[in-house]
């Protein structure tokens, strides 16, 4: 049964510390598609007040823009979750 829990524990915290790791990279992924997103946004603006393009066109760039600032949220929630997870798989004092 030791043997067992020690390897069970183990096994969480491998899982959570890689996890962890992919959540940083995911993050930094979205924040650079959020700065891309953003230079869409402003480059849309300024054809539509150019008359070169249509509100429609406009309104789906910050649609992109805003998806991709909510997963952005989603992401840091879920980096935040592993770490307490991380802290009670290393026996955090929940019980």
């Amino acid at each position: 049964n030791y043997q067992k829990t020690i390897l069970e524990a183990y096994t969480e915290v491998i899982n959570e510390l890689s996890y962890i790791e992919s959540l940083k990279q995911i993050n930094y992924l979205k924040k650079e598609q959020s700065k891309i997103l953003e230079q869409s946004v402003e480059t849309s603006n300024e054809l539509y007040r150019s008359a070169n393009a249509n509100y429609l066109e406009l309104l789906f760039a910050q649609q992109n823009l805003l998806q991709v600032q909510l997963d952005l949220v989603k992401t840091e929630k879920e980096f935040h979750i592993s770490i307490i997870k991380l802290y009670k798989a290393l026996g955090g004092g929940w019980k």
